[in-house]
């Protein structure tokens, strides 16, 4: 086993710079949130849009979407040495984690507002909850559900 494989060297991915680490970032980082405001927008999901109007969640989205990816591939050679697999999945993986936990709090504090109806009965299931709340509302009511 390679020393250096658990280092700072190994998860830079061999690129040497933690710089490139942190532009890669922002760019994974800012065009998760414009992807999850697209389909927050698409399918009415009030509780994670930032937006009321559809207009300007389709505008954000296209521009955390497309100003990210042309600032980083036309700031840096792309094709010279970059990330080695597992090291490109765990820097996506913590940046798409961080862009959810983001987006979800968010939206929680813009929609802080949003009530659920009063009536259990009429709290829809799955995804569909998040047209009524927010995530984190979501997920506290789900925690007290009792199973059926």
């Amino acid at each position: 086993m390679d020393i250096f494989r658990f280092g700072a060297w190994y998860w830079t991915g061999y690129v040497g710079t933690w710089s490139f680490i942190a532009v890669y970032c922002a760019y994974v980082f800012f065009s998760i949130i414009g992807v999850m405001q697209f389909v927050a927008t698409k399918w009415n999901l009030k509780g994670i849009s930032f937006f009321p109007n559809k207009k300007w969640g389709y505008a954000f989205s296209v521009i955390a979407i497309t100003c990210p990816a042309t600032w980083f591939f036309t700031s840096y050679d792309c094709t010279g040495l970059t990330f080695d697999a597992p090291v490109q999945l765990f820097w996506i993986a913590i940046c798409t984690i961080f862009a959810f936990l983001c987006t979800f709090t968010i939206a929680h504090i813009i929609h802080r507002d949003m009530r659920l109806p009063k009536k259990k009965n009429d709290v829809p299931g799955g995804i569909d909850i998040l047209k009524e709340t927010t995530y984190w509302r979501a997920i506290s009511l789900l925690s007290k559900r009792k199973p059926q």
